[in-house]
């Protein structure tokens, strides 16, 4: 099934690298889908959608079973978690807009709001049973989450170079990996709600802490993203 979306991509899509002059830097690097696919750089910010997106469903998806899990909570109480997940993922792109519009750049952005996210994971875990105290950590998880996905995309955009395609192919590289991402870690994160609502909640918490990582490797890789507005 995964083939499906992934071939025309692969090989249906025109490469901009023909018919360049030797001269053009960003046509020598190659803007076609698999040009893009042998640029290292690029790895990381794939991994990053593939993290990320995963996360994001299977954390909105599950959260309602997990503190059911962990608590005495009903359907009812519980509902609200996903709610205000959802909600604040969706305000989180106002304060992203503030920062960058005030210079700060998109891999901090990116890399502090893992972390965070990751530390609200962890309070989530260790206040699931105070229903407040859950509900204010799964908004701060939709919070954190919120520039993640969109300045990936961008800074994978940014890789790709100027080239006509270049910033296309490089977003839709970057689709096609969250989009497996999203079909693969919920439904693995609910076999491991079998072992446990701590086991579950787990995978939101490394998976914030992989995409931490993944980002510092792409800051030292093109530390140019490290210092963007």
């Amino acid at each position: 099934m995964l083939a499906v979306p992934v071939a025309p991509l692969l090989f249906g899509l025109p490469d901009h690298t023909k018919n360049r002059g030797d001269g053009d830097d960003d046509g020598a690097r190659g803007t076609g889908i698999v040009a893009l696919l042998a640029r290292r750089a690029l790895w990381p910010p794939l991994a990053i959608g593939f993290l990320y997106l995963g996360t994001e469903i299977g954390f909105g998806g599950w959260i309602v079973t997990i503190l059911r899990r962990a608590t005495a909570l009903s359907a009812g109480d519980a509902a609200p978690a996903a709610a205000v997940f959802w909600l604040f993922l969706a305000l989180g792109a106002l304060p992203t807009a503030y920062l960058l519009r005030h210079g700060v750049a998109s891999a901090r952005i990116v890399g502090v709001s893992a972390l965070l996210a990751a530390l609200a994971t962890a309070a989530l875990g260790l206040a699931g049973a105070v229903t407040p105290l859950a509900l204010a950590a799964c908004a701060l998880v939709g919070l954190f989450f919120a520039p993640i996905f969109p300045l990936t995309i961008a800074m994978a955009g940014r890789e790709a170079g100027t080239a006509a395609g270049g910033v296309g192919s490089a977003t839709a590289l970057v689709l096609v990996a969250a989009q497996i991402g999203g079909a693969t870690l919920p439904p693995l994160q609910g076999l491991l709600l079998g072992a446990g609502p701590g086991a579950a909640l787990a995978v939101t918490g490394v998976c914030s802490l992989l995409i931490l990582t993944m980002q510092g490797v792409t800051s030292s890789r093109s530390p140019g993203f490290a210092g963007d507005g």
